[in-house]
């Protein structure tokens, strides 16, 4: 089915390129959704992404903006892929019915989780900051989401059944035991001090190219939504500092936080650990479940991060102190 589908949208590429398709090179990350670099016969490149419509058909509206977004921010120096347009779409139909985008191919390398040096954690800080800074020039729009209790409660309760019936490991159940602690007591009131502003909302090291010390592309902005620009900045902390054998390495989360405090003046370590705080209520009913072991490579990562932080909840500010 794959092929069938990369023969559509290759045949629509070169019909708005007016030129011939020489290679590809397939692109394994990300679900569902088919991507590739493609070659044509005068040595240009581009980067494909076909969106899976099972999974987006829904959310394609707000991923054309998205792709707006990205456009707008890149022209005042943000470093993300040229988003390529024919009749003023960004988001292109094959003849078969196939919804993709064609963006411009950026060079780098991604770097595995916890893997960042400091001086590439500081750049990443740089850039995040540089990015809200951008983002505050696009209008406001309602809310996309905000923490709720009911709803973790809902979560936890369905996982903790789940896990009556499937056994899972002792990890596992003192994780979910602990989920709950940290819910029952939370103070879901101080998240109101978090501010409101459009977000990448997926800034996990898959996301993000690096040449040799600093951040060459950041990618991949289909899930933006105007919600809190802190969410970004404790998913990109906890995926470049969290090391799944050292837990985090305070060297590159302070790393992280001096680039953005370089663009982004006053950026506290209580507001760090509000925001990881605010990222653990929207991200750990996805990873704390009853089958988390049985699953793949990317959820089992995010999990080692969620660990850590329930560990260290109650000394975050001491960890992220200037």
């Amino acid at each position: 089915m794959s092929q069938v589908i990369c023969k559509d949208i290759f045949e629509r590429v070169e019909a708005l390129f007016s030129k011939r398709i020489v290679d590809s090179e397939p692109i394994h990350r990300g679900l569902l959704n088919l991507k590739w670099i493609v070659h044509f016969t005068d040595g240009a490149s581009v980067f494909v992404k076909q969106y899976n419509q099972r999974r987006h058909g829904k959310k394609l509206p707000f991923i054309n903006m998205a792709l707006s977004i990205q456009e707008a921010v890149r022209k005042q120096g943000i470093r993300c892929p040229m988003v390529y347009s024919f009749d003023g779409k960004r988001l292109l139909t094959s003849s078969k019915g196939e919804v993709f985008a064609v963006q411009e191919k950026m060079d780098g390398e991604v770097v595995a989780p916890g893997q960042a040096t400091t001086e590439q954690m500081h750049s990443l800080g740089q850039e995040m900051g540089k990015l809200h800074k951008a983002l505050k020039q696009i209008p406001p729009v309602e809310l996309a989401w905000k923490p709720d209790r009911s709803r973790l409660l809902q979560k936890w309760n369905k996982q903790m059944a789940l896990a009556q019936v499937r056994q899972p490991s002792e990890r596992v159940m003192r994780l979910l035991h602990r989920q709950k602690q940290i819910l029952d007591r939370l103070d879901f009131s101080q998240f109101d001090r978090c501010r409101l502003g459009w977000t990448h909302w997926d800034c996990h090291f898959d996301n993000f190219l690096f040449e040799n010390k600093r951040v060459a592309a950041i990618l991949d902005f289909d899930r933006m939504r105007y919600v809190y620009p802190d969410l970004d900045v404790a998913r990109a902390l906890l995926s470049g500092s969290v090391d799944g054998q050292r837990g985090l390495v305070r060297a590159k989360a302070a790393a992280f936080l001096g680039g953005y405090r370089e663009v982004v003046p006053g950026y506290s370590a209580e507001r760090a650990a509000r925001a990881l705080r605010l990222l653990w209520t929207k991200e750990s009913g996805w990873w704390i479940t009853a089958d988390i072991e049985e699953r793949s490579a990317n959820p089992r990562r995010f999990l080692v991060e969620i660990e850590w932080l329930q560990q260290h909840w109650l000394e975050l500010d001491d960890f992220l102190g200037e």
